[in-house]
């Protein structure tokens, strides 16, 4: 059973967008606010988008729409399989760490001009 391991990445995921947002100045009161943003990933996505050009928006608007919603994750059975929550919790290390980018100096793909443009298939 992996709902442990699947709460411990979605929750991970909002924190870090929340904490993005709050380092910008977003209210406590707009990141909990359920129709704001609350919960929702997607809600949380835009919203850090639209505030650095740098975000890689897309890209963690498709990674967090794959997950499943938060709350009835808990309760439902059967629980994903061992790859579904490999590429759940790879999914939310991923977003912390585009999050993470938005505040470092530390840009590896950007600084290395031998890495070329990030394309990802369809």
């Amino acid at each position: 059973d992996y709902r442990g391991t699947i709460q411990s990445a979605l929750l991970g995921t909002e924190l870090a967008l929340k904490s993005g947002l709050a380092a910008l100045g977003v209210s406590n009161e707009e990141l909990s606010n359920r129709k704001a943003i609350g919960h929702n990933l997607q809600a949380a996505t835009n919203r850090l988008a639209g505030l650095c050009d740098q975000f890689d928006g897309d890209r963690v608007m498709r990674v967090v729409s794959t997950f499943p919603d938060f709350v009835k994750s808990r309760y439902t059975a059967p629980s994903p399989s061992r790859v579904e929550t490999g590429e759940i919790l790879m999914g939310a290390q991923y977003v912390a760490s585009e999050v993470t980018r938005q505040f470092s100096d530390r840009d590896s793909r950007r600084d290395n001009p031998e890495h070329g443009e990030r394309t990802y298939p369809d």
